[in-house]
Formats: C-alpha cells, sequence, structure tokens
C-alpha cells in the first residue's frame, strides 16, 4: 500500500517537475524573445540615426553645391556682361578706324580727282 502512495506522489512530483521545467523553458524564451526584440529596436534606432545623419550630410552637401553654382552663375553672368562691354567697344574701335580710312578715302579720292 506504501508503494502505492509513493508511487502516486513520485508520480505527482514528476508531473510538477515537468510543468516546472515547461514553464522555465517558456520564461527563458520570454526572455530571449524580449532581449532580440530590444536589439532589434536598438538597431532599428540605430539605423534611423544613420540615415538621419546621412541625410543631414546630403542636405549639406547640396546647400554647398546650390551654393557654389549660384556663384559659378554670377561669375558668368559677370563674364558675359565683360565680353559684351568688350564686343561693344572693339566694334566702336572698328567703326571708328573705318570711318576714318573711308574719310581718307575719300579725300584721296577728292584729290586724285581734283589733282587731274
Amino acid at each position: 500500500m506504501k508503494f502505492k502512495y509513493v508511487s502516486i506522489v513520485l508520480i505527482i512530483l514528476l508531473i510538477g517537475l515537468m510543468v516546472s521545467l515547461d514553464y522555465a523553458d517558456q520564461y527563458k524564451r520570454r526572455q530571449m524573445t524580449v532581449k532580440i526584440e530590444g536589439l532589434v529596436v536598438e538597431v532599428m534606432e540605430k539605423e534611423a540615426a544613420l540615415m538621419d545623419s546621412s541625410l543631414n550630410l546630403l542636405n549639406k552637401t547640396s546647400e554647398k553645391l546650390e551654393e557654389e553654382i549660384a556663384d559659378l552663375n554670377s561669375k558668368i553672368n559677370k563674364l558675359s556682361k565683360e565680353i559684351e562691354v568688350f564686343k561693344a567697344r572693339e566694334l566702336r574701335a572698328f567703326t571708328s578706324k573705318a570711318m576714318s580710312n573711308f574719310s581718307e578715302l575719300i579725300k584721296d579720292i577728292k584729290h586724285m580727282i581734283g589733282g587731274r
């Protein structure tokens, strides 16, 4: 009879041990899941920070490029104006010289006609 009670108690203890081990296993799995989720969140936060810094760097680079482009456009416009002024000055000088040469030619022609 004692053997029967001892067997029942041992079976109950064995079932309790199995339930405890299962609970402990589930608890460890939950802890690991929480750790993994924490690591995933940490990685995602670091990726977001990296993307933000990359975006900031791109924006700064873009702003610098826009400033340089604006500066180059300003220099191009200034050179274009200087070229136009130079062309006008050269055209006036050429026209003045041509008119002077034409006047000399007319004088020479008049002299030749009058000289005959």
